[in-house]
Formats: structure tokens, sequence, C-alpha cells
């Protein structure tokens, strides 16, 4: 019998022939690196009839998985490795989909893990349970009998029984039985299979002869397996696991020849591996429940439509319904014209959307807005209104905001501003007509998916849009849509890199700079920055061929090159997509998909991509979080309040004030889309006189068309563009004689050639792709004409131009842009500009309470060229966020650095109790931690009650101390007042009376001496900026500077000089000869740019390149990749300005008997002049020694500071 068993042995091929179980592809995340790709192909070399993908916890790669291995003709077995919860442990399960009932069991079960994650460091498990395996699998479920499980490998949940230390070696074949008949008996006799591995492990060759004994003693079917996570054991695979492995662990572990075992192996391989450990009969058992499997999995995908469907009023089909309400919306937007409007466009668009029957489509997106414009209306920082937001009664909050402000939708986004359907149902405020916009851009015929209409909603509106679609469709029927980062480019080189790092144990961060060098080089090389490094850019090799080249004989570069290379294309995260959120007609979404939880979201997603879900019959619908709208209805808010104005933007006036101050001049800081310095620059040169301009730029502000900007911009100022026949002047006109539109390329397939609009779209799509099938033919027509159209020669134009004419527009193609969203967001950036002209406090108040701290600087410096204050904060005067007040702008304490939300309470005690009288007031009354009475200090929120902040600073323990007894006298009242001990009662209240007396009592010591220069550096630190003075007001300014503010509007190569403190200093050594050289920020009162001094001129002014040094320097303008590089050519110190200090005395004898030596504290080197003025004889006498300015602060001078 022996013998036989060894012939059978013996006999097995070295190929595949039975199929292959429990897989793990890059979708096994920093698991694995192996793609679905790579794992079929090999497969199919070896003639595998089967595959099973069961990567850990997801199903994230099945449809992609499906449709390869349908592709490579063999079949797809769906399958996941569940994480199971034990009391004790967490262990592997395989589960695999027998049948259609059994993949929607795990699709339940799968989500149910999603909603009991377990984190380690940053990495999700997704926990299964036996009860979830019960309720999904378990008798009388939907997963019974439909699902075939394996007790996976040394994770399994069989053999952590048998590792299981606190079981007794006696006690543990009874344990392992329980098991065993545990998993039988949830899945059904037969379907519950022991799993045998052998990968050259200690703990295999323990554990899997006795699973195998088990499995003979107790007639459960086996399967042997090797779980690859490698395609190949090769050097290259090992260390592409090893990279991703090293950046989920962080840290590096060489792989072992075990861990190398874990690759795609043939049967002979698997079965001589497996033959070392477990006797033949059970190996001979095994490999033929491999066939079990294979024989027993039948499981197809299907592509079902699963639309949701709007209910219509009586009387009405959906047809009619969408129809009368076009009608409405035409008359409400045109006026008296809207017959013949209707008639002319609306009820081609109507017929177009019937044929497709997506009118329930429109309703649905339609209905979203409607709640979307209202729900922003609310105030949804108030508890109340935000009950009202959850009503989901639009009747309700429409009668609730009625007459207020906000902008809850934005006007488009897309091509669905080409459709006066849209604009009508008040979907998109753009319009088409006007505009010059089709409607077959958006929506054709022949289009075989469902319309795609992206609607920008106001970020505190979002969440409760979500809401409502959740409320209005069913929660379980709304999720978002998982999107999976990926290692490329940079990320794969950082990755890398990181992973050298640890492989040398040095800090992670060690070859930062030597990534960003490979980077910047790679992405040169290449000419773009999404990197491949398989691809041959120049002719020359491969960019890994390229790259290792450059850096030949530079070990760590090559490992870095090679390993971004060996992991590109692996997945390194998880998120959810922007905007994406999917809706079903009622089905739960889990009978179609499993579901991923998302925790930064708070929301399950599809475990798919966009695409796949649209193949799975599935509705996308695009919710964008847009902050602009949030910082229009801000603003439009303050309007309100401090004008009584209700602006609404719809209706807003063109303003050629507006071109001319805020785009012309390039001043858009915080105009929508407008705030690069390219895109400043591009605005003073192309000087935008209306909205047609604007969307140009907007379309022609991108790599590729950003080279005929130079021909427009020529056109625009004056010179005749040439058209290759007179026919295209009248469609290229608008844009100065260039094809920038998508638009203008199907008007001229329509105008010259005679192309039907459905045509022109095709037309348009196959040159801008590229599409060769089609362009051949596209090409003949649109010359020669066809059966379809006339062509161009037809229709009087000569054959030569013609052809010129295609040529020229298969070039612009590829650049062309949507004018439809051009338009949509050139309104949007108008309407913009024209908040900050008209209402600068307003619209700048709302920007720094919506934007990171960073941009905060950038938006100070705009404000200081429209002279308004920034005020320092003010404990009685400070909200959470900035405020207006007056024409000025007051800093808010929630702004103040290590602060943030911990402030909240101190202005609730002064809304609920008035303003704090003191110091030592605010102190009783709040009860201040160290971090936050120090921030509040630094920053001068106490300056209205003492100006030394020094002084208040050195108070801070005894402040402390007495918070500390403060608490403790009350804790003491009130445990008094609950025992109901009167004299113990008196006693406590009189503790606190005497706690609260020597805390009202505290004396500020204003004589204590205050750096102003370190005051001023702190204040910037806590406040991103100088705001209550500025180091260089202590400094003489040369004559002839200029300010930094200005230095944008320099030329390249010329030269300025300004003046500036020195800050954020580094100083590198050039790679040639180790030269050293220096960046740093340079900052005056208007702003702070970036500046390099190279190695030349920092041999000559090394000594005054020094943190928080005052000099004047001369910069020149060089260009640098479409931005300024500002680089130092001289460079002098700065004297400082001594203003004089006057201190006036009653009289001489004052002086002797108590100035003279009260003002010895004060005498510093480096203070001002000081005189001395008799008040009596009006004298004036020269003090002998410089005096520290805070002497003006003290309550025992009456000192002043008189400007030089």
């Amino acid at each position: 019998m022996e013998r036989d068993y060894i012939q059978m042995l013996e006999s097995i091929p070295d190929k595949l022939r039975l199929g292959l179980l429990h897989v793990h592809s890059l979708f096994s995340i920093k698991e694995s690196t192996q793609s679905v790709e790579n794992i079929v192909r090999r497969a199919k070399e070896l003639e595998c009839p089967a595959i099973a993908l069961s990567d850990f916890g997801n199903m994230f790669g099945m449809y992609e998985f499906y449709d390869t291995c349908k592709k490579y003709g063999i079949k797809p077995i769906l399958s996941v490795e569940a994480f199971v919860k034990y009391e004790k442990d967490i262990r592997r399960l395989v589960i695999m989909a027998k049948n259609e009932d059994g993949l929607k069991a795990m699709f339940r079960a799968i989500t149910a893990s999603n909603r009991n994650i377990m984190t380690v460091g940053k990495t999700e498990y997704p926990l299964m349970d036996k009860g979830i395996l019960t309720e999904h699998f378990g008798s009388n479920s939907l997963g019974h009998g439909n699902v075939i499980v394996t007790s996976s490998g040394i994770e399994g949940v069989l053999a952590k029984t048998l590792l299981d230390e606190s079981i007794s070696a006696n006690e543990k074949h009874m344990a392992l039985k329980r098991e065993s008949d545990w998993y039988q008996d949830t899945f059904g006799v037969g379907n519950f299979f022991i799993e045998l591995q052998y990968h050259g492990d200690e703990t295999e060759k323990k554990v899997m002869p006795e699973l195998a004994r088990c499995s003979e003693e107790w007639d459960i079917p086996l399967v042997i397996s090797n779980e690859p996570y490698m395609t190949s054991n090769t050097s290259d695979d090992a260390v592409a696991r090893a990279i991703v492995l090293s950046q989920k662990n962080k840290k590096w572990k060489d792989l072992t020849d075990t861990d190398r075992e874990f690759y795609i192996k043939t049967d002979k391989q698997l079965v001589k591996r497996l033959a070392e450990i477990i006797p033949t009969e059970s190996i001979i058992k095994g490999y033929g429940g491999i066939q079990e499997i294979e024989i027993k999995c039948e499981c197809t995908l299907t592509n079902e439509k699963h639309y949701p469907a709007v209910t219509v009023p009586d009387g009405y089909t959906k047809k009619t319904y969408v129809e009368d309400l076009v009608k409405e919306g035409i008359n409400k937007r045109y006026g008296k014209d809207h017959e013949a409007l209707f008639d002319e466009r609306a009820k081609n668009e109507l017929s177009v959307i019937n044929k497709l029957d997506v009118n329930d489509y429109f309703l649905i997106v339609q209905d979203i807005c409607d709640y979307g414009r209202l729900v922003a209306k609310l105030n949804l920082d108030d508890e109340e209104e935000k009950a009202i937001a959850r009503t989901f009664d639009k009747k309700v909050i429409s009668e609730k905001v009625k007459g207020r402000v906000g902008e809850g939708v934005g006007p488009g986004r897309g091509s669905a501003g080409g459709s006066i359907v849209s604009y009508a149902l008040h979907i998109t405020d753009i319009d088409p007509v006007a505009n010059g916009l089709y409607f077959s851009r958006f929506l054709s015929s022949e289009r075989t998916s469902m319309p795609d209409i992206d609607i920008d909603i106001e970020t505190k509106a979002r969440p409760f849009v979500i809401e409502y679609v959740k409320h209005k469709y069913g929660e379980d029927c709304v999720a978002g849509i998982m999107t999976l980062g990926k290692f490329q480019g940079r990320s794969a080189i950082n990755a890398a890199g990181k992973a050298l790092a640890y492989r040398k144990g040095l800090k992670s961060t060690e070859y930062d700079s030597l990534c960003s060098l490979i980077s910047e080089k790679a992405e040169e090389l290449s000419g773009q920055d999404h990197l491949d490094f398989t691809m041959d850019y120049n002719g020359k090799g491969t960019l890994e061929h390229e790259l290792l080249e450059i850096f030949s004989g530079q070990e760590d570069a090559d490992f870095i090159i090679h390993g971004a290379r060996l992991i590109q294309g692996s997945i390194s995260a998880k998120s959810q997509h922007a905007a994406g959120i999917i809706i079903t007609d009622g089905t739960n979404l889990t009978d179609i998909v499993p579901l991923v939880w998302n925790e930064s979201s708070g929301m399950m997603n599809i475990q798919c991509d966009k695409n796949e879900a649209e193949k799975l019959g599935l509705l996308k619908i695009d919710l964008l979080g847009l902050n602009t709208l949030t910082i229009i209805t801000r603003t439009e808010r303050m309007i309100e309040k401090t004008h009584g104005l209700k602006v609404c933007l719809s209706d807003i006036p063109f303003d050629k004030s507006v071109m001319s101050s805020i785009f012309q001049k390039g001043n858009t800081d915080t105009v929508f889309q407008m705030e690069s310095n390219g895109m400043k620059s591009l605005n003073k040169r192309f000087k935008p006189r209306n909205l047609k301009d604007i969307a140009q730029e907007n379309a022609m502000f991108r790599p590729g068309p950003m080279q005929f900007i130079d021909s427009v911009i020529e056109t625009r100022n004056g010179k005749k563009p040439e058209y290759l026949c007179p026919e295209l002047e009248k469609i290229l006109k608008e844009t100065y004689g260039a094809i920038v539109y998508q638009e203008q390329i199907m008007r001229i397939a329509k105008e010259l050639a005679g192309f039907s609009e459905t045509r022109a779209d095709g037309f348009r799509q196959a040159m801008s792709k590229k599409i060769k099938a089609k362009l051949e033919g596209m090409r003949q027509a649109f010359i020669y004409g066809d059966e379809e159209a006339p062509g161009c020669i037809a229709n009087g134009i000569e054959e030569e131009t013609t052809k010129k004419i295609f040529e020229q527009m298969l070039e612009f193609a590829k650049y062309a842009f949507n004018k439809s969203h051009a338009v949509s967001y050139g309104v949007l950036a108008y309407q913009t500009a024209w908040l900050k002209w008209n209402y600068p406090v307003e619209w700048m108040c709302a920007n720094l309470n919506s934007v990171p701290t960073e941009r905060w600087v950038r938006y100070f410096k705009d404000l200081k060229e429209r002279n308004v204050r920034i005020l320092r904060p003010d404990i009685n005067k400070s909200g959470m966020g900035f405020l207006m007040e007056g024409s000025d702008i007051r800093y808010g304490l929630s702004g103040i650095k290590n602060i943030g939300e911990g402030v909240r309470y101190i202005i609730k005690e002064r809304e609920d109790n008035g303003d704090y009288s003191s110091f030592q007031d605010f102190i009783f009354r709040t009860k201040p931690d160290k971090t936050v009475l120090e921030m509040l200090i630094n920053s001068g929120a106490f300056d209205s009650f003492c100006n030394n902040r020094k002084a208040l600073l050195t108070l801070v323990p005894t402040v402390l101390s007495l918070v500390k007894k403060l608490k403790k006298a009350e804790t003491d009242l009130v445990v008094a007042l609950e025992s109901g001990n009167v004299i113990k009662t008196e006693s406590c209240m009189e503790s606190l009376k005497s706690v609260k007396g020597e805390m009202m009592e505290l004396e500020i010591n204003e004589n204590i001496l205050e750096n102003i220069e370190e005051r001023f550096n702190i204040e910037r630190e806590l406040l991103c900026d100088y705001i209550s003075g500025h180091p260089l007001d202590a400094y003489i300014m040369p004559k002839g500077l200029s300010t930094i503010i200005k230095i944008g509007s320099v030329k390249n190569w010329d030269s300025v000089k300004v003046a500036g403190l020195i800050s954020d200093l580094k100083v590198t050594k050039r790679r040639s000869d180790g030269a050293e050289m220096a960046g740093f920020n340079l900052s005056d009162k208007t702003g702070t740019v970036k500046v390099w001094c190279y190695a030349k001129e920092y041999s000559k002014f090394k000594t005054l390149i020094k943190e928080n040094t005052a000099a004047e320097v001369e910069l020149q303008i060089r260009p640098d990749n479409g931005r300024q590089k500002l680089v130092i050519t001289t460079m002098n110190a700065l004297s400082q300005a001594k203003d004089i200090i006057c201190i006036r005395i009653n009289n001489i004898a004052e002086w002797y008997f108590e100035k003279q030596d009260a003002i010895k504290p004060y005498i510093s080197k480096n203070g001002n002049p000081c005189i001395i003025i008799d008040e009596t004889f009006n004298e004036k006498r020269k003090y002998g020694h410089p005096i520290n300015p805070c002497i003006v602060s003290s309550k025992n001078f009456n000192a002043e500071i008189v400007k030089k």
C-alpha cells in the first residue's frame, strides 16, 4: 500500500493541475506585493484550473481577480482569510464561496467584522468571532452549507489550539476535537477542511502531523496549500516583501529560509516539501482535497442594476414630471423667452434623458441639491438647528431659514454645466446658452452608464446631506467608496529609503535627503511626477536603469532605486473617495458587495472602486465638500451683521474694478483656484477683463496648454491671430485663436464637417484619448465626408487646409479642457474676488477662520496691503476664532499655538458672567492650567491689564499653587455642604474666602525687565506672525529700500534691496566641493520670503547670517521652474535705532531720594538713550546709561519713548 502511495506521489506533475488555494496578493496590505495579474499569469503557465484568492480580512481584489481569471480561462474561487477573535488570541480561517448564497453570506460576515475592528499600531484587523460565524454560516443561515472553510496555517483556528500553552498536553486532543466539531457543525459536515502546510518551520513540524492524524481519526477532509505571498522565491520577490513588511512593522526583518518558501509552488514542489513531515496517505488525501474544493466552488458574479427610483406625484409619469419641472425652471431662469428655449434645446435634452431612462437620476440629484442649499442656511454649530436639519423635512427647514443667506451648493462642476435641464432644475447655476456649452459633452444617447453630475457642497452641510441621503434611501443602502493608495513614484522611493534605514538600525528619516534627490532626478528624467520605474522615457532604458547609472557606485541609492521599482504598485493604505457615495434601490449593500469601515469619515465604504461599482449596477453620486462655500457663507453672514445687507452671489453685478484691482494685479490670495504664484503671474500677464478670460485661464494653467499661453497673451494684447480658414474665427475668437476647450473641437466638427452633436463628442473623445481604431475613420469623415456627414471639403474648405485643421486639433485635443467646468469654476473665482474687493474685512476674517494656519501669514500680508490691522488676542475681546472689530480683525484665542479648543470654557465664563476685571479675576474665575496661562500671557491676551509679559510669567508658579489651593477649597466646601455639617461648612467658606483674597491681592512687579526682542519672537511663534509690534522697529531703515511684499512684481534677473529679519536658517554644503551655503526666511513687516546665499557670497557674509539677525540685502530675482528664486548678491548689517526715553520727575529731590536707585535695574548695554526732565524747572538732563525701553510699562516711572 505504501509503495502505491509513493508511486502516486512520484506521478504528481511539476504543474498546478488541481488548483491553487489560499493565495495572498498585494490586497493583503503590506504583507504581499504580488499583483493579481502576476498570480493568474503564473498559474496559467502551470496549467492551473482554479485559484482561490484569500486576502486578509477583505475582498478588495475580488473584481479584478474575477475578471483576470476569466481572461486567462481559469476558475476564480472567491475567498477571504478571516481573523477570528478568541478569548486569548486572534486566529485565521479561510472561507470560500461555493455559490452565490455563500458569497452573499461572506459579504455580510466581512461587513460585520468591519464593525469590530482592532487596531495594532496603524494596522487594522477586522475581527469575526464565533457569534458572527454562527449568525452568517450556522444552521438555518444563508451561508450554511454554501461555503467551504479551511483551518488555515500555523496561525489558524486549529493550530493555535495545539500551541496554546495554557492547555495541558492531555487536554489538547479533546480541545482540538471540540474546535473541529464546532466548525463542522457550524459550516456543515464536509465543508470544513483541515489545511496542511510546511515551509521548513519547526512549529509547523510539530503541529501539522498532529492535524493530519486528527483528520484521519475524525474523518475530516484534508487540503494542502503553500499559502503563497510571493510569485517566486527569487531575491527580488523576497526583498519586495521585506520592504512592505518593514512599512507595516516599522522595523526590518530579513526573510528567513522559511519565509522564502511562501511562493507559488508546483504540485510536485508542494508535495515534496510536505512529505518531509506528513504521512504519504495524508498528502494524497490533501492533494485530492484541492480538487474537491475546486469542483464544489461554482460562484458567479452578476451585474444587475440597483439604481434607486423616485416616486412622483399622482397624475404624473417620471417623464412628464421632469418635463413640467424643466418648463417651470426655464420660465424662472429666462422669463418670457422660455417657450422657444424649451423647444429649441430642452426638448432635445429630455429626449436623450428619456431614451436613457435616467429621469430618476436627475430627480435624485435635484433633491440632494435642494436639501443642501437649505441645510447650509442653518447654523450648524447650534444644537437646536442641527436637530432641525435632522428632521430631513425640507418644508420645515425652508420655513426656518426663510430670508437667510448662505451658499450650500456650488454653481456647477464638470460637464453638467452644459445641460439646460440641469440649469432649469437648479442642479447647476451656469447658463449653458449664454456660455456656449454643449449638452452632448455631458450626455449622449449612446452612453451606457449613468450620468455623472458632481456636486460641490458646503463643508459643514455635507455630513448632513449624507445623513439625508441615508434617511431617504436607507442606512444599509448608502455607503462611501473605498480608495487604495499605492507605492508609486516618490512614495515608493521614500518607502524604500525607510526600509533601508530600518535595515541598518537607523532613524526612519535617515535617507530622506537622498530619497528627495533621487525623486527630483527621476522627475527630471521622466518629465512628470507620476513615475513608472519600468518605463523607457528617453530611449536609454528603463527609468530604474537610468537612475542606477546616475547613482552608480552608491550602494544606498542602488537599494532605494531598485527597492522602489520592486514595490511599485503595491498597496500602501486604504482610504475613502473624497466625494463619492453609493445609493442602491433599497437592496442592502451587503447583498451586493462587502463593506469596509473608514474611521476618519465614520462611514462604511464598498470594497471596490468607483469603476467596479458602476459595473455592479450601483449608483454613484459625487458630493464634494468645498471649503470655499463655507468661507462664502461665513462672509455673507458677517456682511448681513455689519451692513444689514443680504448678499446673493448669483445676483452680484459684473464689476470692472474687481478685474482691474484683483485679477490684473495678481492680488488673488483667497480667490478660488487663483492663489498659486504661477496663477498670480498669469493674471498679471494675461490681464483678464471678463468671466470668459477667467475661465480660459483656468483651462490653460495646466501642463501642456501652458506652452500656448504666450501666443494667447500676444493675441490678447493686440496681435492679429492667424486662422487656417475664415470659418474658424467665430469658433476660436473668444479664446484668442487657440483651441482651449473640448467644446471647440466638437463645434469645429459640427460646423465645418457637418457632424451631429453626438458624433462630434465621439470625435472629441477619439482625439483626446488617441483611439487609433476610431481616428482614421473620423479623419476620413472629417475631411471627405461619409454617409452621415458631408465633411469639410464639401462645405467649401480646401483639402490641404482641412488636413492642417485636423492635425492642429489632434495636437490641441491632448490638452483641451472641459469648458463647462472652466466656466463654472471661473464664476466661483469671480464671486470670491468680488467679495474680497467689496467686503475685504469680512472676507479675510472668514478665510482666516476656515483655512490651515500655514496660510495665515500670507493672508496677514494681504491685509496689511489693504491697511487692515490684525489686533493681538485680548482676554475680553477675542472670540474662539478671528472676529471683526470695526475695520480691523481681532485674533482668536483658539488660534494661539498649543491652546486650540482648550479655551472655549474661558469664553463661556466671560459670556455668562461678564468681562474679566483683572488678571487676578481671570485666575479666580477660570483656574487655568500652566500651558493655557503661559500661552495667553505670551500672546498678549493680558496686555490690557499689564503690558509687561515677563512680569506676569514670573507669577505663574505662584498662580498655579493658588489655583491648586482654590480647587481644594471649592471641593472641601462641596463635601461640607453635602454632609450638612454647619461648622465645617463655615470653616470651608472662610478657607475659600481666604484663598480668593490671597489671589486677588497678587502683586504684579512691573519693574521686572522684559527683553522686547524675545517678546516679539515668542509672539511670532505662537501667533504665526508679529502682531503687536515688529523687531525691525528697533533698527534704522536705509533709504531706497523696497518691501518684501513687492518682490513678486520685480522682473527676472533684476535686483531689489530689502531689509528683514533672518529666521529658519539652514546651512548646507555644496555637493561638488563641500563649500557651505545657506537658505533662510527673510521677514519684514509686509511678509516673508525664502532667500538663498550661495557659497561665494556665504563666505563673505557668514558672520552676518545668524538666526534672528536683522540685515539689509540685495537680491537678484532668478527664474526657477516657473517660480522666482531670490539669491543674495550683497548684504549689510542694520544699525539699531535708538529712540529717546524721556523720564519726567517733579523735582530734583525726587530723583536723588527715589528714582536714582529705582532706575538701576533698567540699565542695559543695548538700551536706549535717556533724558530726565525736571517738571518744576523744565530742565532736561541726559542720563549717563542706556535704559531698557520696558521702563515705560513701569508704574513707578512717568516714562515715554520719543521717536528719534
